[in-house]
């Protein structure tokens, strides 16, 4: 099975890099979304540690959420946050509904 070098969280505020199988075929209602690039935010590491996922997969969801416009990345310095787009989230659950 082809295998991703990907980033997990292995302690607070601290990552390693580790290989890990890629995703099988997405099922009913579920993408698969295969991607070149990805980076490291601190702002991720800190969203990871009130969440049970490794800090690749919070990066990746909110890059992806961004560039959808789900949700809107309030910059301050380094630091960034994010809002969730109301009427963007309305649309998708409608065009979620609708399948």
């Amino acid at each position: 099975m082809p295998s991703s070098l990907t980033c997990v969280k292995t302690g607070e505020r601290q990552v390693a890099m580790t290989t890990i199988p890629y995703p099988e075929e997405p099922g009913p209602g579920q993408a698969l979304v295969r991607t070149t690039l990805s980076t490291i935010c601190g702002s991720d590491i800190h969203i990871v540690d009130e969440l049970p996922l490794a800090q690749s997969t919070v990066s990746e969801h909110l890059r992806i959420l961004r560039s959808a416009g789900l949700v809107q990345a309030n910059e301050n310095g380094p630091r960034v946050s994010y809002c969730i787009v109301p009427s963007a989230l309305k649309r998708l659950k409608a065009l979620l509904e609708a399948v």
